[in-house]
């Protein structure tokens, strides 16, 4: 199961926009803060943070897609 939700979340992170990719990445994958995030896009933090959430929603978005297609 492990590695099925690898290979879903890989294939669900390329999908992404580049930027949301680059952010989910560094914040999730890479763990570094915001603050770190920001200097390294050159984007204000509040920005990174609202960003992040919208990855993260049109990441949650795809996947309970894909699972919904899966089961039909």
């Amino acid at each position: 199961i492990k590695i099925e939700i690898d290979e879903i979340l890989t294939k669900e992170l390329d999908k992404l926009p580049p930027l949301y990719k680059t952010l989910i990445t560094l914040y999730h994958l890479e763990e570094l803060p915001n603050k770190e995030i920001a200097e390294i896009t050159n984007l204000p933090e509040g920005t990174i943070k609202s960003y992040l959430s919208r990855a993260r929603n049109t990441l949650k978005d795809n996947i309970n897609h894909h699972y919904k297609n899966k089961l039909l």
